[in-house]
């Protein structure tokens, strides 16, 4: 039971790196979310606690250098989240590609990185992580 776990978290920390880099955004790779910019995104109050516990992992690994996020790297970070959500609940793609086309693509292509990196592995069940997110588009 042991193996099962960590195998699945690991996973789940494969997704939350590549959720997490769509919420950073443009914001340098060393100057990622916070802990506390975390928990204060609707993705991380949608998430289960396997998914809670990935993305704290993801971003407590993540070295920090150089300047803490700006007020305006939280704006953005914020309209992501927001935006992330959108996508989640099932809103229109073509309502959602009027406002962000390039963010839209972003989305497709990290479902795709996270396909490509879980590809073939046995420890994946129909309990994908995050599959609240890309389950309706």
């Amino acid at each position: 039971m042991v193996v099962e776990t960590t195998i699945r978290d690991s996973v789940a920390e494969i997704y939350a790196r590549h959720i997490l880099k769509f919420l950073r955004g443009t914001r340098l790779i060393n100057n990622g979310l916070t802990e506390l910019e975390l928990e204060h995104t609707q993705t991380f109050a949608r998430a289960t606690e396997t998914e809670r516990q990935a993305l704290r992992f993801v971003v407590a690994m993540t070295p920090r250098h150089g300047s803490p996020p700006s007020t305006d790297d939280g704006i953005r970070s914020t309209a992501r989240d927001a935006f992330l959500m959108r996508f989640a609940d099932g809103e229109s793609l073509d309502i959602l590609k009027s406002q962000r086309r390039n963010w839209i693509q972003e989305i497709r292509n990290l479902q795709f990185a996270m396909e490509r990196e879980t590809e073939g592995r046995a420890d994946i069940t129909s309990a994908r992580p995050f599959a609240w997110i890309f389950g309706r588009q």
